[in-house]
């Protein structure tokens, strides 16, 4: 087995990297946005699903972000209200 699996997943770039103490997932957007996942892996498998799962709460929270703001563009939310709610997704 090599040290790295590489695979793509709605479009963003999952390196899992098997380590001696077990498997580390980095992921990278279309932008090139790095997100490094905390933690160490028992299975490449799962390391590879740990990475899945960070980018669907990443295209998650995008979609919210966007939704918040077209919702403050169209006065149906307050400044403070967009503000609170969009802290609260990072």
């Amino acid at each position: 087995m090599d040290n790295f699996y590489i695979d793509f997943y709605h479009s963003w770039l999952i390196e899992v990297e098997r380590l001696e103490q077990g498997f580390s997932t980095t992921c990278y957007s279309p932008c090139r946005k790095r997100v490094f996942i905390q933690g160490l892996y028992a299975s490449e498998t799962d390391a590879f699903l740990a990475g899945k799962h960070q980018i669907n709460y990443q295209i998650a929270c995008a979609a919210l972000t966007a939704a918040l703001r077209e919702l403050y563009e169209a006065e149906r939310i307050n400044f403070s209200d967009w503000r609170a709610l969009s802290h609260s997704l990072h």
